[in-house]
């Protein structure tokens, strides 16, 4: 039986880092413009995008299905207080919205994953009242074949009816935000194992979300390489792939 050791990466979206909630267009291989910014972020022309959803909490309003509307909210909503002398501005180190990553099994179908990427959205809008919008994602043409996953892109406010109300705060806390982790990634990996015996497929692999460590194991596990380092190596893969002999010695 082979075990896949299951990757979840979870991470805030910040101004202080220069990036927009609107910059999911990245991920949802689409074209928004940032209202805040005043910016068109393009990503149309990608082509890894297998299927997409917006995943809402009951008695959302119908408008948070759009994904523009949606995420511009979430970056106009962040602003300073009413007193002081950036009172109303936007706030320069708002977290507008959280990243989960989760790598799929190649052996799972793109049923089978979708079906568990939308199972996962749907606990995060339940449980905790975000919005979320939820993109699975196959292999890029210059990667590793078996490189599937999903992204999900959650608001950091709760969504009612009335729109984006009270900041989820439990996923800030280190204590309830570490244990919200943990659980998480034993949900992502029970929900994986389930949907790998529904295809038959649970005597031949197994995921496995609990570190190496905790396993008992000697081995130290990979390091998710990230995406600047992947983007550069896609990058020289694409250039040698054009010109073979561009780093031949003249």
């Amino acid at each position: 039986m082979r075990i896949f050791d299951l990757t979840t990466h979870i991470k805030s979206i910040s101004r202080s880092g220069r990036r927009s909630a609107v910059a999911a267009a990245y991920r949802a291989c689409t074209a928004i413009t940032c209202e805040r910014e005043g910016r068109r972020h393009d990503y149309s022309r990608k082509r890894t995008l297998e299927a997409d959803a917006i995943v809402l909490p009951a008695g959302a309003p119908d408008w948070a299905a759009d994904r523009s509307k949606l995420w511009n909210a979430a970056e106009l909503r962040e602003r300073n207080g009413k007193r002081g002398r950036r009172a109303g501005q936007f706030k320069a180190n708002a977290v507008t919205a959280r990243q989960f990553l989760i790598s799929f099994p190649a052996e799972l179908s793109a049923n089978g994953r979708w079906a568990v990427a939308l199972t996962l959205a749907r606990h995060l809008a339940d449980t905790h009242g975000l919005a979320v919008d939820v993109t699975a994602h196959k292999p890029h043409h210059f990667g590793d074949e078996r490189n599937h996953y999903c992204h999900m892109l959650t608001t950091t406010r709760r969504l009612t009816a009335d729109g984006l109300g009270k900041k989820a705060r439990e996923w800030d806390d280190l204590k309830s935000g570490a244990a919200l982790v943990r659980s998480f990634r034993a949900l992502v990996a029970h929900t994986l194992n389930a949907a790998l015996a529904d295809e038959g497929l649970a005597d031949r692999l197994h995921v496995e979300h609990r570190s190496h460590k905790a396993q008992g194991l000697p081995e130290r596990p990979t390091r998710h390489e990230g995406s600047v380092r992947t983007a550069i190596r896609r990058r020289l893969q694409a250039r040698l792939q054009i010109d073979p002999h561009a780093n031949a010695p003249q």
